[in-house]
């Protein structure tokens, strides 16, 4: 099960496609966000997913939530590609709520530009000061706003 969600995420941020919960299932993901540990609202998760289309839509660079457990998955894992072959950007921010762990990968062609003192920087700044609240939403919303400013001038 492990090894299809791998592939699944993998093949999604490939070629582009969002990911979903469906991926665990071995079916085609269909979705933006992947939310195994129910921190947001079906309410949350479309406002993101809107906030996420326009994200997109005016970057041009993919953008993908996972929220599960990191034993089960990890943004150091060399299966994972953010992004497309022909044009290696992204952003998959990974969350674990049971774990209290965040970590957000940045395609290898935005890594001039996100930094990783700078994606530290949205962590602490944007995500961690509304996630110690419990403010999940308020805090992925954050963290795109502050991952559109650094990318369009």
């Amino acid at each position: 099960m492990k090894l299809i969600l791998k592939l699944s995420l993998c093949l999604s941020l490939i070629i582009g496609l969002p990911i979903s919960n469906h991926a665990q299932q071995g079916k085609i993901p269909t979705g933006k966000i992947v939310d195994t540990e129910n921190i947001f609202t079906k309410a949350d998760i479309k406002i993101l997913e809107a906030q996420i289309d326009d994200f997109i839509q005016t970057t041009k660079i993919p953008m993908s939530i996972m929220v599960r457990s990191m034993s089960k998955t990890s943004a150091n894992d060399n299966a994972w590609t953010i992004g497309d072959l022909k044009s290696p950007k992204g952003i998959l921010i990974l969350i674990s709520k049971s774990s209290k762990e965040i970590s957000i990968g940045v395609g290898n062609e935005l890594s001039k530009t996100l930094t990783k003192a700078k994606v530290d920087d949205i962590i602490n700044s944007k995500i961690l000061t509304e996630f110690n609240k419990d403010q999940y939403t308020a805090g992925i919303s954050n963290s795109i706003k502050a991952f559109f400013k650094q990318l369009v001038h």
